[in-house]
C-alpha cells in the first residue's frame, strides 16, 4: 500500500477577494485611523473627521406652551448624530411639566425626556417650562448640521455609533 503525499495550499496575498470590478473601480485611497491595527482582508468601516457642527432650535408657531428649549453649551451634538431636523413633541399634559418624545431626522424615536430634565442621545438639550403649560402636540425642531471634511478607515464594529457600524469595504 502506497501512502499519498498531502499538500496544503498556503494563503496567498489577496486570496480573500473573489473578483474585482473592471478597471480598478473597486479600489480607493484612504487614511487608516492612527489607533487601528488592521489586517488584509478585514472588513472596515469609516468614521468622519468632523470640521464643523452647528445646531439651532425653533418652537413650532402653533405651540400653546411658552417654554423654551436650550441646547447644551459644551456638547450639543454627540457622536452618531445625523444631519437634519430632530423633533421633540409633547405627549403628556401636566401642570408645569410634560414629556417630550424625541425623533431623529429619519422619524425614528430615540428617547423621551421630561420638562426640566436633560436629554442626551445624539443631541443634548433641556426644555424649560414657561408661564403657560405645554399642550399635547407642542413641539420643537432642532436642526443639526455636520460638515464632514474627511474620513478615516477603522475596523468594522456592528455596535459602533461613529460610522464604524456600517461596513464600507474590505482592506
Amino acid at each position: 500500500m502506497t501512502t499519498g503525499i498531502v499538500q496544503i495550499e498556503p494563503r496567498h496575498a489577496g486570496a480573500f477577494m473573489v473578483s474585482e470590478a473592471p478597471g480598478r473601480q473597486s479600489r480607493d485611497r484612504f487614511v487608516v485611523a492612527l489607533n487601528q491595527s488592521l489586517a488584509a482582508g478585514q472588513v472596515v468601516g469609516k468614521t468622519a473627521v468632523v470640521s464643523q457642527v452647528t445646531s439651532s432650535t425653533a418652537a413650532d408657531g402653533s405651540n400653546t406652551g411658552n417654554g423654551v428649549i436650550t441646547m447644551d453649551a459644551t456638547a450639543p451634538v454627540a457622536a452618531g448624530a445625523k444631519n437634519g431636523v430632530y423633533r421633540a413633541v409633547n405627549e403628556l399634559v401636566a401642570t408645569n411639566s410634560g414629556e417630550f418624545v424625541v425623533y431623529d431626522p429619519d422619524g425614528i424615536e430615540i428617547g423621551r425626556v421630561a420638562v426640566a430634565a436633560t436629554f442626551s442621545n445624539q443631541i443634548k438639550f433641556v426644555i424649560a417650562d414657561g408661564a403657560t403649560d405645554f399642550a399635547i402636540g407642542d413641539a420643537f425642531s432642532i436642526t443639526v448640521g455636520i460638515e464632514e471634511t474627511d474620513y478615516q478607515i477603522v475596523a468594522y464594529n456592528p455596535a459602533g455609533t461613529d460610522g464604524s457600524q456600517r461596513a464600507v469595504g474590505i482592506l
